[in-house]
């Protein structure tokens, strides 16, 4: 590993998927977080420290990415219930997560956020060794059976497999569909969201920390992070389509209510930024 590598954002799903459909031949396959959903809808406050968290989980997207790609059961996603089972299926090459230890250095916003975002690209290759690539800044690490095992203790992740592709794989999805589909996934998220996660009240309970600071500092920039993904998508779709001076003063607002810690600020602006990504369709 090392030839085909991604990084870095805040969330490493979509980057270590990557990763995965690159070494196993499809190539590069653009709006995989916005076939699986993730940057449609986000949730807060289930665990503190946890702003702008996805609310499509992984086996979910994993689902509708092979859906809107048409292969099938050729991905798949499972949750292993032990080492043994994680390196058998290693040694083809999967993704994993997510992770919450360290991988090589700690970093303050693995430390404060929690947003169930780090994903690895895995192989284990002919000598026993595991080959982990870290879209965090890690493009290959090796590790023995016993040092991925320490890393990996008590981690309850979803592992992704995804069978070769011989011949080629030529792009079957629909954008405009994906795009139809991930809005109606955000209007039917919405309402559940805030009743479940209160997600209001995570702002209202922002106690402006230091710890909390990075977290939510984090927070937005996984959600301007995400949300740009569905702007590449209209673009694509409407390739005419600019981006408007209201919506970059938005991102901006965004920004600086975060780093001067006005949780209060950001609903109102996260929902006119909403408004802004779905209008000229």
């Amino acid at each position: 590993m090392g030839k085909h590598y991604y990084g870095k954002y805040v969330d490493l799903f979509e980057l270590s998927m990557k990763m995965l459909f690159v070494e196993k031949g499809y190539g590069e396959i653009p709006h995989l977080d916005a076939m699986g959903k993730r940057c449609f809808a986000f949730q807060n406050g289930y665990v503190r420290g946890g702003y702008y968290v996805p609310v499509a989980d992984v086996e979910t997207s994993v689902q509708m990415i092979a859906k809107y790609m048409g292969i099938g059961d050729r991905l798949k996603s499972w949750k292993p219930k032990s080492i043994e089972e994680l390196g058998k299926y290693a040694e083809e090459g999967i993704v994993y997560g997510p992770i919450g230890n360290e991988i090589a250095i700690r970093r303050l916003k693995n430390i404060y956020y929690y947003g169930d975002n780090r994903y690895i690209y895995l192989k284990r290759d002919s000598s026993g060794k595991y080959i982990l690539s870290d879209p965090d800044g890690f493009p290959a690490l090796y590790y023995t059976g016993a040092e991925l095992e320490n890393l990996l203790y008590e981690e309850c992740g979803v592992a992704v497999r995804l069978q070769k592709c011989e011949n080629g794989y030529q792009n079957v999805f629909e954008l405009e569909r994906i795009w139809e589909d991930g809005w109606q996934f955000h209007r039917e998220s919405v309402g559940r969201v805030e009743k479940l996660t209160q997600y209001l009240k995570a702002f209202e309970g922002y106690d402006g920390s230091s710890g909390a600071r990075v977290a939510l500092w984090t927070g937005v920039q996984n959600f301007l992070q995400h949300t740009e993904k569905i702007w590449n998508l209209k673009e694509e779709i409407k390739a005419t389509v600019k981006k408007s001076g209201r919506l970059l003063g938005l991102q901006s607002d965004m920004i600086r209510a975060a780093e001067e810690g006005k949780a209060g600020l950001l609903p109102a602006i996260e929902t006119a930024i909403w408004k802004e990504l779905q209008d000229e369709i």
